[in-house]
């Protein structure tokens, strides 16, 4: 982490005053030298820098907590630092020192995303869908997403994809983002773009294409795509091993709490006999026992 905090402060802050200071205190963090860094940021806090104020909260809530780096973090976003601002938003939504507070959540990150913050975007974003404002004004949260999304983030890309599909019908450019967030490894775009193989919504049908994209996030535990996974299994009823992977999958998304699941699982009992249950069950104990990895 103090690599990364190093890195992001070093490549806006390095031109302001007493960067020789604050450079030398990133680089004992960096190093893990607390008590030097400590020192060399003091001074600097004390006169307001920014950057300090900001790097000193990370290293604070490393080793106490964040409700002592919150102060920080405040006086570095009211300085107008835009890392300092995602985070005390980031803080405020999560509801890491007091209750959440959407509010305020809005607040810091609408000042950060004027900067360009690409995480703020995202989250402005992100809490627009959970609100249900996108059905509104889809065009809003689009324009939120659209910078992060092209600049890699995986979750405003699957988030963006969400959008178009859900928001505008416009399923093509749905697809378009599912895709890039499933590439880059996300499970939601992933699961997404392995339903709408499954469905033919969009794309041809191709059952080996939802596979494929099923599995790879039911890997990373998604359980609707372990859900869905079992139940394609499941249709190839001449074939015993894609039985015995449908009850395998089918029984971990029930045992993370699918009701689809269970219900689909019931349906092989009939066809499986006892000794290939228990076989099945194993399996099942086998794959979580990976971790999903390679079942």
């Amino acid at each position: 982490m103090r690599n990364k905090f190093g890195l992001l402060l070093s490549l806006f802050l390095f031109s302001t005053a007493k960067a020789g200071e604050f450079q030398d205190a990133i680089r004992a963090a960096n190093e893990g030298d607390l008590e030097t860094a400590t020192e060399l940021l003091s001074p600097l806090v004390k006169n307001g820098h920014a950057g300090a104020q900001f790097l000193i909260g990370t290293l604070i809530e490393e080793e106490k907590g964040i409700e002592y780096a919150a102060s920080f973090y405040r006086s570095a976003a009211e300085s107008g630092l835009a890392s300092a601002q995602y985070r005390l938003g980031l803080m405020y939504e999560v509801g890491e020192a007091s209750s959440p507070d959407q509010k305020k959540a809005r607040y810091w990150y609408f000042k950060a995303s004027k900067q360009n913050n690409v995480d703020a975007l995202y989250r402005l974003g992100r809490l627009s869908i959970i609100e249900g404002d996108y059905k509104n004004d889809p065009q809003f949260v689009i324009n939120l997403l659209l910078e992060p999304a092209s600049v890699g983030h995986i979750d405003a890309q699957y988030q963006l994809g969400l959008v178009y599909d859900l928001a505008l019908g416009d399923i093509v450019t749905a697809i378009k983002w599912y895709s890039l967030s499933a590439k880059q490894g996300s499970s939601s775009g992933q699961f997404a773009l392995g339903l709408k193989y499954d469905l033919g919504h969009g794309v041809l049908q191709d059952y080996n294409a939802a596979k494929h994209w099923y599995l790879a996030a039911a890997e990373q535990g998604n359980v609707k795509a372990q859900a869905n996974l079992g139940t394609l299994y499941a249709a190839e009823k001449s074939i015993l091993q894609s039985q015995l992977k449908a009850y395998m999958w089918l029984n971990l998304a029930a045992a993370s709490g699918s009701k689809v699941a269970a219900e689909n699982r019931k349906m092989l009992i009939d066809e499986l006999n006892a000794e290939q249950i228990d076989l099945a069950q194993k399996m099942s104990r086998d794959c979580k026992t990976k971790n999903y990895r390679g079942c």
